[in-house]
């Protein structure tokens, strides 16, 4: 090995080291709730006087052993000899195998791909010459193997060296990581490993300029960002972050509307690295959670009518026509805008002087709006010549710059399971549309039979309210994810390192997947989640005990997911608090 290297074997060191510790000894603590959180939740709110907490006392210890019972039974306990692992051969497979092995994963279990011919015959020739001449060389596209073959992996590393997304239509990475998620192909608890770079000026000025657009155009809505410590000069913006809320975009504010596009992107280039490297994150983190869920349940026709009526396309594009927060209405009735579901932040602002800064549904109903009002569609649509042409602040950055266009849309596309953008957008828009807020969930002309019972119940009323309230949006989206299967990341384990090869900067990150079958196996499909939640107080808690654990490693990353779902103050109680990332690791 190269001594030029040392920084990349340092970090390979340490991310295989943690990947197989997390999901062996440290198994436990790569989910993100377990028996001690549930127990430590219980305890909290026994102490607590205030409203129903004391109703934790009705989870007694015998209550929490079948919820263990179940996580268990999921969960299981894993050694190094059990895991499997894939990765990206390249020209010298033995690299990652030597240190796998070493940390006692056996070579009959890793599989190494490499889809170039004369890189094949390389690595193969390498691996013969090695003391590990029986690891199985894979000669395709890792993508097509996640297509074709039902086998299921514990850690998969993606060393990409390229770019995320490559303007190189022929270095499709992202449709690799589209693969994995649309297949499943982790296991619960999984870890993944990416490797991206970000190319010098002298090697690629105009692919900076590119990803430096989509990354501006991605980020602007978000709530929550990684950002320069206050206390520190611009000049160290990459090494020092804090994750405070809305610390970016209110720099960026002009007056109270809107962020000042223009002086973002100015400031998204000048720290490129900073923003790219929390990008990456954001993204994966998306792309599993919320974008290739929503498009699977969309496309299953059978899943949709077990919760929603059928649509016909008029419909379909006259809900999704009124749903896009920047969608222009004149009539200044806010009773109609409650209605057809529009949000118009500026029209809103001006006409009835709404506050910022809350996605609560019912502080919605009240009059109110957020100025992030579903940040991952803004972000998609942003990205899209069909959807942001009546917005001026991107009309510009697609209509035009041809190159950014043609670059944004190789981005959707390849999200996309079948590369079609279209699908992409009527997929994930419609889901986003059907489990949005309380004022369309009276309308049994979106329902299925059962969930038309289901919104007619005066949840406020019927469910004892914990610290957030408990209301219907929340049980229609967890029916949605119960059947489209999400992973969500456990962010307390989820790890990042940076470094340089060469002249490039490269971006590894290290995300611990958990599909949180032990929330949604916890309760019933639809046709009885209703008796499970109004007559069963001690399901129900435990219920709302594990949806209170998932949702806190979401809250500053994706407001999408599980919104006020909190059982208990995040602000008060230690060991219950919010999580954030860690910060990202600079190795030189």
């Amino acid at each position: 090995m190269n001594s030029k290297e040392k920084e990349k074997i340092f970090v390979r060191s340490e991310i295989l080291n943690h990947a197989v510790k997390t999901l062996t000894e440290d198994r436990l603590n790569a989910t993100l709730v377990n028996p001690d959180y549930m127990r430590l939740i219980r305890d909290t709110l026994r102490e607590s006087d205030y409203g129903y907490d004391f109703l934790a006392k009705l989870v007694n210890d015998e209550s929490l052993e079948k919820w263990n019972s179940v996580y268990y039974s999921l969960v299981g306990n894993k050694k190094p000899s059990d895991l499997r692992v894939a990765y990206l051969s390249g020209p010298n497979p033995e690299n990652d195998l030597e240190i796998l092995t070493k940390l006692g994963v056996l070579p009959e279990n890793v599989w190494a791909f490499e889809s170039d011919n004369e890189m094949y015959k390389i690595a193969l020739e390498s691996a013969l010459k090695s003391r590990y001449p029986h690891i199985k060389i894979q000669k395709c596209k890792i993508s097509d193997f996640f297509n074709n073959t039902p086998i299921k992996f514990d850690i998969v590393y993606l060393d990409f060296c390229g770019p995320l997304p490559n303007r190189n239509k022929k270095q499709r990475n992202l449709s690799t990581l589209t693969s994995l998620f649309v297949n499943h192909v982790l296991n619960s608890p999984g870890v993944l490993i990416t490797n991206f770079s970000l190319p010098t000026l002298n090697q690629d000025n105009k692919g900076r300029d590119l990803i430096g657009k989509l990354i501006s155009a991605y980020l602007y809505r978000k709530s929550f960002l990684e950002s320069p410590d206050p206390l520190e000069p611009d000049n160290n913006y990459v090494k020092k972050y804090t994750n405070d809320e809305n610390l970016i975009p209110y720099r960026f504010y002009e007056g109270h509307r809107d962020i000042d596009f223009p002086k973002w992107l100015k400031n998204i280039s000048s720290n490129l690295e900073g923003y790219y490297s929390q990008f990456i994150t954001r993204f994966i983190i998306e792309l599993s959670s919320i974008i290739i869920p929503y498009y699977s349940f969309s496309s299953k026709k059978s899943y949709m009518n077990q919760l929603f009526k059928e649509l016909s396309k008029k419909q379909k594009a006259n809900f999704i026509e009124n749903f896009y927060v920047y969608k222009k209405e004149s009539n200044n009735d806010i009773n109609k805008y409650l209605k057809n579901n529009i949000f118009d932040q500026e029209k809103y602002y001006e006409d009835y002087n709404i506050r910022m800064n809350t996605t609560s549904p019912i502080e919605r109903l009240n009059g109110t709006i957020h100025n992030n009002n579903f940040p991952i569609l803004w972000s998609l649509s942003s990205l899209y010549r069909n959807r942001n042409s009546e917005d001026e602040k991107f009309h510009y950055l697609i209509n035009n710059d041809l190159d950014f266009s043609n670059y944004a849309e190789l981005f959707l596309e390849q999200i996309s399971p079948n590369n079609n953008i279209e699908d992409l957008f009527s997929n994930i828009e419609l889901i986003f549309f059907l489990i949005s807020d309380e004022y369309i969930d009276r309308n049994c002309d979106l329902y299925a039979e059962k969930m038309c019972e289901l919104s007619k119940i005066d949840w406020m009323m019927n469910v004892p309210q914990l610290c957030d309230l408990f209301l219907f949006h929340q049980i229609k989206e967890f029916l949605v994810r119960q059947l489209a299967v999400p992973y969500h990341t456990n962010l307390t384990k989820t790890r990042r390192w940076s470094y340089k090869a060469k002249k490039t900067r490269m971006f590894t990150d290290l995300f611990v997947f958990d599909e949180c079958r032990y929330l949604y196996d916890w309760m019933p499909s639809i046709g009885m989640i209703k008796e499970s939640l109004l007559k069963d107080i001690n399901r129900q808690l435990i219920f709302r005990f594990v949806l209170d654990g998932v949702s806190r490693h979401n809250r500053r990353l994706i407001d999408e997911l599980f919104y006020g779902t909190a059982a208990i103050c995040k602000f008060q109680y230690k060991g219950l608090e919010f999580e954030n990332l860690r910060l990202r690791k600079f190795i030189n």
